[in-house]
């Protein structure tokens, strides 16, 4: 053994002295020297390895498994040494799988670095940030109880923008596993079959002269409106003070508060229309004056020329030519 050699050899009926012992117990402290003793490492005088660490229970151990390679981490589970996980070349094994939590709720690890790939059943994960693109692979999307979809190849997500094929949802997002689930979770009282009416409706349209014939297009109530007030002569608009007219205004004027003009289009262009009608109010005292302004032209008038309508009841249709500007 290292830095020990026995000094004495004593037969029976010889005499021990104190300095034999001091000689012999010096001898065997040196073996012991933390720097300098004896190492258990298995060479000739060293001693044999230390196979075997443990509490006095042996419960709670360390096995040095020559025949594996491994080491073997035990400990005490309900008076009974259970071993827990193994350390080999190039893995760090759990002797019974699914049974070993790395870290608590209450105590985590700090950082994690990987350099390979984490096989992971089911994440939880409080914020994440990818610094590279990911692969899934079809069918790895799944959504609370909305459904999976298939996931094609040519799908990326850039900064938030989804490009490629589209992700099939089932029963659009509503978390059922039928249509008429579906439309309750959704709140709505319609069938199905009164939503198959707009099967084929494809776009809404602003279509005010209803031109566009379409089997698959809805009109909108703005461009419905205006086909029916033009349809029909559309509505009149009460005025009784001065006003500028715009194409396509028909005017209702009551000049009973005091006589007022009507400022036709300064710049107006071929087709515009306007009409115009007078009350039962209006008279010689309370007239409405219609004013062409600038060197627009009225009824073949010189240019600039107002027209004085004094009478009740009158109706007016101007409409505008570029050649010989409004005509009645």
């Amino acid at each position: 053994m290292a830095g020990y050699e026995r000094s004495y050899n004593k037969s029976s009926g010889e005499t021990i002295n104190a300095s034999d012992f001091n000689t012999e117990y010096a001898a065997i402290d040196t073996a012991f020297d933390e720097s300098s003793g004896h190492t258990h490492d298995g060479s000739a005088g060293e001693g044999q390895p230390v196979g075997k660490i443990g509490d006095s229970s042996f419960y709670n151990k360390i096995n040095v498994d020559s025949g594996n390679n491994e080491l073997e981490f035990c400990i005490n589970v309900s008076s009974a040494s259970v071993e827990q996980f193994i350390v080999k070349d190039g893995v760090i094994e759990p002797t019974t799988d699914n049974d070993i939590d790395l870290g608590s709720a209450s105590k985590e690890f700090k950082d994690l670095y990987i350099d390979g790939t984490a096989n992971i059943d089911t994440a939880s994960i409080d914020a994440l940030t990818i610094n590279t693109s990911i692969s899934l692979p079809d069918d790895a999307i799944q959504v609370g109880d909305i459904g999976a979809g298939a996931l094609p190849a040519d799908v990326t997500v850039n900064n938030g923008n989804w490009s490629g094929t589209d992700l099939a949802v089932a029963n659009g997002g509503t978390g059922a596993s039928d249509a008429a689930t579906a439309l309750s979770n959704l709140g709505l009282t319609v069938t199905a079959a009164e939503l198959n009416h707009l099967d084929g409706l494809t776009a809404f349209i602003d279509d005010d002269t209803m031109a566009t014939a379409s089997a698959t297009s809805v009109a909108s109530s703005e461009s419905i409106k205006a086909y029916v007030d033009a349809s029909s002569g559309g509505s009149w608009t009460r005025k009784t003070g001065a006003y500028t007219a715009v194409d396509g205004d028909q005017l209702l004027c009551d000049p009973g508060g005091g006589a007022f003009t009507i400022a036709l289009p300064a710049s107006p262009t071929g087709g515009m229309n306007i009409k115009v009608k007078t009350e039962a109010s209006t008279s010689p005292t309370y007239t409405v004056t219609l004013n062409p302004q600038g060197s627009n032209v009225i009824a073949g008038q010189s240019g600039g020329t107002t027209l004085v309508i004094d009478l009740p009841h009158v109706e007016l249709n101007l409409v505008y030519d570029t050649t010989d500007g409004w005509y009645i």
